[in-house]
């Protein structure tokens, strides 16, 4: 039960009146669990793409609010999603070339529709219907190159959020860019730490001195979606780091917890992965339009040298930021109304998770 919130704090208020979540939230083990039960094992969440896929050989592992999950392309190219799970004993799953999959256990092997193809020495058995043991897959949706999956087979579509930045980004189309490095943090803070801080420019100048010379602090606005946030702003690219049309930044939030950061010439992917109350990982996939020329990978290696030190200053504010919300010397705070729309607006998505899930 969500015993832990009253009925004030569940409540959706506007900005004016409203209150943040209680640190209660950030610290509290229930919530991490029960965020990761009816949360993240029902929302789409980004795990990669295409092209990393193709970088790995056509098969992906990786874990899923804490299921493991394996991801492949088929003979005929088709992106398939399943737990991680033969269903012998439980054992993890490899790729057979282009014959289908094989448990390192037992051998088990699975034709790639997930259906049973092979049971060595499993001769004698009585009641078992090998036409009905079949891997158990996973909802897999792919837009502009980026992958996305949800362990809720009842989830709805998410198309309608990508239509709509895929308007606001046109003629841009992500899946044009190339990949080019992943990089990940362990950072001492709960996920929603992390959320909450890119959700506002309004630490910019008192955190991020090389970030604000970049961005036009003054111009900076917020819009808020039902399925994100978008913030966005005009760059002074003075260090000429980034190539390509315009000169515009937009940080999308994609609810609950996966980032587009998109500059020119470049799309940074941020997936922020709950750990535990106070711990997350965040995983940073880095695309530009030309990877292939030594002037290319110069100018990438000085603006991924510029994204880390904004993320160790991100990930030294949120661990003390954490380390305060786990103290009583707070509890709820107020918001910016010219700054923290952003914030107010995951707050409330979260707060209409908690609601919808004690009605």
């Amino acid at each position: 039960m969500l015993s832990h919130l009253n009925d004030d704090q569940l409540k959706i208020k506007p900005l004016a009146e409203a209150s943040t979540l209680p640190s209660t939230c950030y610290v509290d083990d229930f919530f991490h669990s029960w965020e990761i039960e009816n949360l993240h094992r029902k929302t789409w969440q980004g795990v990669g793409s295409v092209q990393l896929l193709a970088d790995s050989g056509g098969l992906i592992k990786t874990t899923l609010a804490g299921n493991p999950v394996i991801i492949f392309d088929d003979e005929d190219g088709k992106i398939r999603a399943f737990y991680d799970v033969c269903q012998h004993r439980g054992g993890p799953l490899e790729r057979k070339e282009s014959s289908g999959l094989k448990c390192r256990y037992h051998g088990w092997t699975y034709r790639f529709d997930g259906t049973l193809a092979g049971t060595p020495e499993f001769d004698g058995v009585d009641d078992f219907e090998r036409e009905k043991v079949t891997l158990k897959s996973i909802g897999l949706v792919e837009w502009q190159g980026l992958l996305f999956l949800n362990l809720d087979p009842d989830a709805p579509d998410p198309q309608s959020a990508f239509v709509d930045i895929a308007k606001i980004i046109a003629p841009l189309d992500l899946s044009s860019l190339k990949l080019y490095r992943r990089v990940m943090y362990d950072v001492k803070s709960n996920w929603k730490v992390y959320v909450d801080n890119y959700q506002e420019a309004y630490h910019l100048g008192y955190v991020h001195e090389g970030l604000s010379n970049l961005l036009d602090y003054e111009t900076y606005k917020t819009e808020v979606n039902e399925h994100f946030t978008l913030q966005s702003s005009p760059i002074s690219d003075t260090d000429k780091m980034y190539s390509g049309s315009g000169n515009m930044a937009y940080y999308f939030t994609l609810f609950p917890n996966f980032m587009l950061n998109i500059l020119p010439g470049r799309l940074q992917t941020n997936l922020i992965v709950p750990v535990s109350a106070n711990r997350c990982q965040v995983i940073f996939d880095y695309y530009y339009e030309d990877i292939s020329t030594p002037e290319a990978r110069d100018r990438i290696e000085k603006e991924i040298e510029f994204s880390d030190e904004i993320q160790r200053e991100d990930i030294e504010i949120c661990e003390r930021v954490q380390e305060g919300l786990s103290t009583p010397a707070y509890d709820e705070g107020r918001y910016s109304i010219k700054r923290e729309e952003g914030l107010h607006a995951f707050h409330n998505y979260m707060r209409a998770i908690y609601r919808q899930n004690v009605e």
